[in-house]
């Protein structure tokens, strides 16, 4: 049966066991004696538990329905078509059982306990398959009778399958007369049982398995007893007796064991046998053969160890096999015989343990041995005479025959004459010595003749050092002092030791010394040596103590200055950082040498002048040298401030007609009585639609303020009239309203009979109101609201009221008449149900109270279509053209007014979030949601109003552009759920399209500009998405082709797309695409690396040239003629000057006062400041030891890269509009070359480490198409590479490979570091010129 079959048939017999299996045991105590699982009389040592037994019979296997086992016998037994399955448990054989199927034991990690009981397990299985099959778990097989036994005829008796599966044979007889008794791949220990040979053997290990033999035996013939595979082999006790042909305990393939016990024996073969394998020997183990005791083959080992005893035979057919090897480790005579009378004695090696014994072959013929011997074991000491040396043997006199060493002969003696080597010396004599043995002679004194070296051996005896020491340079912090010595011996070695006056501790060991810190006010001493020792004493010289330090002037990058307007204090410097380190005056102008006061963060109020910065004077240092920082008196180029004379009810001041632009602007508005402001704006005036709305001032409600712009503006307002609310006083009506621009104002009550309404007053019983106004009643309004009291007089004539149920009416009101007589209202304000028409709409012609009929003028004939957009709050601010909107509209009727109306509003979780979600492939925690819903709303003149929801326009395509931020972001993608469709991946376009070929669901992503465009006809839920990581490489400028007629007998204007000769070098590119005559047309020109733009001519179709304009950075301008023209530019290879520069008055740096043309930096600065990337940092300093900070190198590669004018929202909160670095910054954030902090910061100011930069520019190699792709790998190597960080380790990688950064020395590479101005011009250098 194969593994597969036997796997299947258990599993599907644990299913039906599990199905059929009873909800309890219901097994009876079985009366079998209790016992260990070894057996009833088990002779271990120790206490072992006993284990309760079940009973298993004929019964318990084939006494149930069809020969199947017994369903309620309490034994947990099952079957299925091809075997017997016995859970886990303990069980005896109560009777003799016969089974035709293999009994399978796999407990999963659990044993099953089986006594035999003196009674016989006989197996009637087919001859290719095994009687008992042990799978995953452990089985215990004992016999606590006599004469128990498994009898089989398969193929294996027992199979021990699986790595885990474990069998321990404790008592029973297994009687095979197959293949084997037992077939190990697990772990088999035979300990009491006795296993009777089949055909093949009784054991079969394989390679995995692993055996041991303890007591027991193997009884039989067949090939051999056991057949070892397996290198996990022990025997320590039992009998292997063997009556066939083959050897009692063979070790096939690599198999291999330990024997230090039991008896081994084989009537015609060998005991043991091996093949390319080895066997240990140990103990006294009883081994024997009729052919031999060991068969080997010419690869096999024996391993005797200590303490093997006895003697044994060994049959090998191929003696003189080159392999072939025996290891003795047995510090002892041990004897192998062979009946084969080969010479083998050469055969045999002793362990390398077994330090002077060796193999000798000894006697001849039957009676020829191999012995172990002690050789000659040479001391490893020298033994000497005047002349010669020798190594003795150590081996006892009775054993080695050397009398003489100089005749001997042996190579191990190594008898020699001595080898002198040179002369060992000391202060008074000398001596040779042998330079194999150290034998030395007799010592000698030395002889010196008129010198100071020995005649003999040229020993110099000691003299004392002679010459001055003396010491040049500042005794200064941070000023090298250098120790010179003159008058010293010629050739003479000097060693150096500068130390400070009250310590020992030497601080420098070179001629050279620059004082630390620690040695301010301290006298230095150097002590000089000689290296050779023969000269004694030593040379000095002392230094005057030891001066501060000078410091570097504080860096102009420090400090912003705000400059004041002319004639005013309003001038400022704040400071980024070391504020607690600086001092500062206003510089004096008369010679004077006024105090510096300590440095606040932030200096205001400045007038015009210069101010001087320095570091102040500290324990180590002097105060710096001062920076001068000016702040400087603008003139104002202001800008007119003028007030719409055609404002009405109220009015608008402001303090100044000329305001500076970024000044602020306060206006005070005053509304007329009665009126309140409604709007008010800043309009400007140089014909560009820009409108500013000026914010209230939270403090003052009567001021509006907003920030004066580079244009002349205008202010208007509007006020409105405001409606008041009359709140009548048990008047016994609804309140009324009034504005001050009513004619007149009806007062009314509800009629009181028995009393007649007199008059109203502001307060209860307060006095009556005469003449009342609107003023009037404004003045007394609370929160827009008048509170109103009647005043009743009782009626004098007891007159009853008798109201008409008809209607009274005039122009605006209606009301009942009294019909009694004498009636005392006279007013019909007063009368009974007095209350203005009403009307349904504008149009309306009859009241619908009273009936009253008006005269209606009828709207003027035609009606307006208007376009609205409307983005809700939190939403971006997405636009599109009215007018297409207003087109959607269609002809409205007379009096009719139609609004299309887009309204756009972003959405955390729509509808359609998951449907969209499941077609996103990048993140899908920061989509931006937007619900697009179209309406369109028509208004009849009557004032009817009817709205519709537009789904779809159709054929008509709407350009809808969403703001958007591509920063730090890949891949964008925009996604579509329109009703029942299906979502979808809109199309990506790679320009942006014409209005004529816009297509419904695509998009344009202008990242460039931070715009995503959405062509849409179906209004319902897009999403925005992107990649996780990365940045999105910025779309060229959108150029659309130029339009055409699209129908409707209408054309565009011609336009004629400029013809742009290809240049090398460099980049060209022209916006627009397609302009029209007249229009301004601009060229940007970018060179290449390593280039420069050498000049650029526009010709028109006739080669006549076309003026150009030079707008500086690279960009030129030109007005398109009417036809088309050609752009041709030419880039040259920048001069490298910095390679031949004479380093004299011509050089760039020159100029600059604290850099040196002869320091290593030279070339980058020289570099840089040629190709005006870098200036200095005063007007004559350029500081190459300051820090660079990021918006120095923001400022850098902007300029690389032609400083373009880019269309991006500073998100930083730190970096202001206007100052030298904002636009590169603009830049930098918007091409992600140079991001933020992650909060609202940029840090402009803050320095920059190596790494940082080295990261810079590997992202502007990126921005260009460079860097690295697909897998890299190069390292480091520097003794500090694991100071990178792990997001700078791939820049770092690509900087030091392409040689834009190099290490500071020592093997140090600096990462964290601060790139000084110096170090970031080299870098730039090696960027802008590396091949």
């Amino acid at each position: 049966m194969n593994g597969k079959k036997r796997i299947s048939s258990f599993l599907l017999a644990l299913t039906m066991l599990l199905g059929l299996m009873p909800a309890t045991a219901g097994a009876e105590t079985t009366t079998h004696s209790n016992h260990p699982v070894c057996g009833a009389s088990c002779g271990h040592t120790g206490t072992h538990e006993a284990v309760e037994w079940k009973a298993l019979s004929q019964d318990s296997f084939t006494g149930g329905e069809d020969g199947k086992p017994q369903a309620d016998s309490g034994i947990s037994l099952s079957w299925d078509e091809e075997s017997y399955i016995l859970e886990k448990g303990s069980y005896y054989l109560a009777e003799n059982i016969t089974v035709d199927k293999e009994i399978r034991i796999s407990v999963l990690d659990d044993t099953v306990n089986l006594c035999l009981n003196g009674h016989t397990l006989a197996s009637q299985v087919a001859e290719n398959e095994c009687s008992v099959f042990l799978g995953h778990g452990t089985l215990n097989l004992c016999d606590c009778g006599i004469g128990g036994s498994i009898r089989s005829g398969a193929k294996n008796l027992l199979d021990v399958n699986y790595k885990t599966s474990v069998a321990f044979l404790y008592g029973g007889t297994l009687q095979a007369s197959g293949e084997h008794n037992v077939l190990v791949n697990g772990t088999l220990t035979l300990d009491g049982a006795v296993l009777k040979t089949g055909t093949e053997c009784a054991i079969h290990a394989q390679s995995s398995s692993t055996v041991a033999i303890k007591s027991g035996s193997i009884e039989g013939g067949g090939r051999d007893g056991a057949e070892i595979f397996t290198t996990q082999f022990t025997m320590t006790g039992g009998t292997i007796t063997h009556t066939g042909s083959g050897e009692a305990l063979a070790f096939a393939s690599n198999g291999s064991g330990r024997v230090s016990g039991g008896t081994i024996s084989s009537k015609t073969g060998c005991g043991i046998g091996l093949g390319q394998n080895s066997i240990t020997l140990s103990g006294s183990p009883a081994v024997t053969g009729g052919k031999a005791d060991i068969a080997v083959n010419y690869s096999s080992l024996i391993i005797v160890e200590d303490g093997l005893t006895g003697s044994y035979t060994v049959f090998q057919e191929n003696w003189n096999h080159p392999n072939h090897r025996y290891e003795i480790t047995e510090a002892k005579p041990i004897t192998f015989t062979d009946k084969a009378n080969k010479d083998y004695s050469g055969l045999f090696a002793p362990a390398a343990s077994m330090t002077g014994i060796a193999v000798r072959n000894i006697g001849e013929g039957e009676n020829q041995q191999v012995q172990l011997y002690r050789p000659h074991v040479w001391a490893k000491s020298w033994k000497t005479t005047a002349t010669h040396h020798w190594h003795e043997c150590t081996t006892p006199e009775s054993e080695c025959i050397i009398t003489d060493y100089a005749t001997c002969g042996e190579a191990g003696a190594a008898y020699g004459a001595h080898s002198w080597g040179d002369y060992e010396t000391n202060s008074d004599q000398h001596r040779k010595t042998c330079a194999v043995c150290d034998y030395g002679e007799t010592w000698a004194p030395h002889s010196f003749d008129n010198s100071n070296y020995c005649d003999q051996c040229g020993y110099a005896r000691a003299v004392a050092l002679t010459g001055t020491v003396t010491v040049t340079g500042m005794p200064k912090l941070g000023v090298p002092l250098t120790a010179s010595v003159t008058g010293a011996p010629e050739g003479v070695t000097l060693k150096y030791a500068w130390t400070a006056a009250g310590s020992g501790t030497v601080l420098g060991t070179d001629a050279t010394y620059t004082p630390t810190a620690d040695e301010v006010g301290k006298v230095l001493t150097v002590t000089v040596t000689a290296e050779d020792t023969r000269y004694t004493g030593s040379l000095s010289a002392v230094t005057a103590a030891v001066a501060k330090g000078d410091q570097a002037a504080p860096s102009r990058d420090l400090f912003n200055i705000t400059d004041t307007d002319e004639g005013q204090s309003n001038g400022a410097i704040s400071i980024n950082s070391d504020v607690d380190k600086l001092e500062y005056r206003l510089k004096p102008a008369d010679g004077s040498d006024p105090a510096y006061t300590d440095a606040p963060a932030s200096l205001t109020s400045l007038a015009a002048g210069f101010y001087e910065f320095r570091y102040k004077e500290t324990d180590i240092y002097e105060p710096s040298p001062a920076t001068e920082l000016e702040v400087r008196a603008l003139t104002p180029q202001a800008k007119k401030l003028t007030i719409d004379k055609n404002i009405v009810h109220g009015r608008v001041t402001a303090v100044r007609d000329a305001v500076n632009p970024g000044d602020k602007v306060t206006l005070t508005v005053k509304p007329e009585t009665g009126y309140e402001l409604t709007t008010i704006a800043a309009n400007y005036n140089d014909g560009a639609d820009k409108t500013i709305t000026p914010t209230a001032d939270p403090a003052d409600s009567t001021r509006y303020i907003f920030k004066m712009p580079e244009a002349d503006v205008n202010v208007s307002a509007v006020f409105t009239a405001i409606v008041y609310t009359i709140d009548y006083q048990w008047a016994g009506v609804a309140n009324g309203s009034f504005t001050v621009e009513d004619a007149s104002i009806t007062l009314a009550a509800a009629v009181r009979d028995g009393f007649v309404l007199t008059g109203w007053s502001f307060t209860e019983n307060g006095a009556a109101l005469t003449n009342v106004t609107a003023a009037d009643l404004i003045s007394k309004a609370v929160g827009g609201t008048v509170p109103l009291y009647p005043i009743w007089t009782e009626s004098s004539s007891g007159h009853s009221h008798a109201w008409s149920s008809e209607w009274t009416a005039s122009n605006s009101h209606h009301w009942h008449e009294c019909g009694a007589n004498d009636c005392p209202i006279t007013q019909s304000r007063q009368k009974d149900g007095y209350a203005a028409h009403v009307y349904d709409n504008d149009q309306d012609t009859t009241c619908n109270i009273c009936g009253y009929t008006r005269t209606v003028t009828p709207p003027e004939p035609g009606g307006e279509t208007k376009g609205e957009v409307e983005v809700t709050e939190g939403t971006p601010q997405v636009s599109v053209d009215t007018n297409v909107l207003k087109e959607l509209a269609g002809t409205p009727a007379a009096g009719q007014t139609i609004t299309v109306k887009l309204t756009v509003e972003k959405k955390e979780s729509p509808e359609d979030k998951d449907a969209i979600d499941a077609i996103i492939s990048g993140k899908k925690d920061d989509v931006l949601y937007l619900d697009l819903s179209l309406l369109k709303i028509s208004r009849s003149h009557d004032g009817t109003t009817s709205e519709a929801l537009l789904n779809n326009t159709g054929d008509r395509v709407l350009e809808i552009e969403v703001p958007y931020s591509f920063t730090g972001k890949k891949d964008v993608t925009v996604y579509r759920k329109h009703g029942s469709e299906e979502p979808k991946v809109l199309t990506r376009r790679a320009a942006k399209p014409a209005a004529d070929v816009m297509t419904d669901g695509s998009f344009f992503a202008d990242s460039r500009n931070g715009k995503i465009y959405i062509y849409a006809s179906k209004f319902s839920t897009y999403a925005i998405g992107y990649a996780a990581s990365g940045s999105e490489t910025p779309d060229p400028t959108p150029t659309p082709p130029s339009g055409g007629s699209s129908g409707g007998g209408s054309s565009s204007p011609a336009t004629y797309p400029p013809t742009v000769d290809t240049a090398e070098h460099g980049k060209v590119t022209v916006s627009p695409r397609n302009p029209g005559q007249g229009e301004t047309v601009t060229v940007t020109l970018i060179p290449d690396n390593g280039y420069q733009i050498a000049g650029v001519t526009v010709t028109d179709r006739n080669g006549k040239p076309v003026t150009i304009t030079d707008r500086g950075g690279g960009t030129y301008t030109f007005i398109q003629p009417g036809g088309r023209v050609t752009v041709h530019a030419v880039f040259t290879k920048m001069t490298d000057g910095f390679k031949n520069c004479p380093r004299d008055s011509t050089c760039p740096i020159w100029p600059y006062t604290d850099a040196d043309t002869r320091e290593w930096y030279h070339d980058g600065v020289h570099y840089c400041i040629e190709n005006e990337l870098m200036v200095g940092s005063e007007s004559h300093t350029f500081s190459p030891s300051g820090d660079t900070s990021r918006a120095m190198i923001a400022t850098i590669l902007w300029r690389m890269e032609g400083s373009p004018v880019v269309n991006y929202i500073l998100p930083f909160d730190d970096v202001a509009e206007g100052v030298w670095y904002t636009e590169a910054i603009r830049w930098a954030a918007a091409s992600g070359v140079v991001g933020g902090y992650g909060n609202g910061k940029f840090g402009p100011g803050n320095p920059v480490t190596r790494e940082q930069l080295a990261a810079m520019l590997y992202r502007y190699k990126q921005y260009k198409g460079g860097g690295f792709t697909g897998t890299w790998m190069f390292p480091l190597n520097y003794a500090d590479a694991d100071l990178v960080s792990s997001w700078a380790r791939e820049p770092m990688c690509w900087a030091t490979m392409n040689g834009i950064i190099t290490g500071i020395g020592n093997d140090q590479l600096d990462p964290q570091g601060k790139a000084t101005r110096a170090q970031t011009a080299a870098m730039i250098m090696r960027f802008c010129t590396r091949k």
